[in-house]
This record gives C-alpha cells, structure tokens and sequence, in this order.
C-alpha cells in the first residue's frame, strides 16, 4: 500500500502530520486504509499540490470533514448603522 513514506516526507511534514519516531511498517501496523488515505491527501495539501484530490476522492466523507472545520471561520461584515 502506498503510504506517504513512498513520497519522502520532510521531519516538517511528518511533525505536521504529527508522525513521529515511526517507521513505515509501524505505520501501517497503526493505521487503517482511510487513515492512511488522510495522511496522503494532508501531506499534499501541504505541499499544495493537486495530487491531494485524487486522495480526497477516496475518502469524500472524510473530506467533508475536514473542510467543515474552516467554515466557522467566515468573515461578515458588520453594518454600522
């Protein structure tokens, strides 16, 4: 299984995708297929790189999610009237 270890992670990356001290087969001993899915999709948002859909694409749900916690985030002007 493709893993992000087969895209030779950065220590930054892996500290932000907070994996640290593992290696590949201990990481695939702790994750499942979506999580694995996740951790593929985030590392290319970092790199913002448009790979990070294809990831996406297997985990919509997932997806969701994840882009639902930057909704709050929303700027409304406030009228001063």
């Amino acid at each position: 299984m493709e893993t992000i270890f087969d895209f030779n992670p950065t220590e930054k990356e892996l500290q932000e995708l907070m994996i640290l001290n593992i290696d590949k087969k201990l990481y695939l001993q702790t994750r499942t297929k979506e999580g694995v899915l996740y951790d593929l999709a985030l590392l290319f948002e970092e790199r913002n790189s448009d790979k990070s859909l294809k990831y996406w694409a297997k985990i919509p749900k997932r997806y969701t999610t994840y882009m639902g916690q930057f909704t709050d985030n929303i700027m409304i002007p406030i009228s001063e009237d």
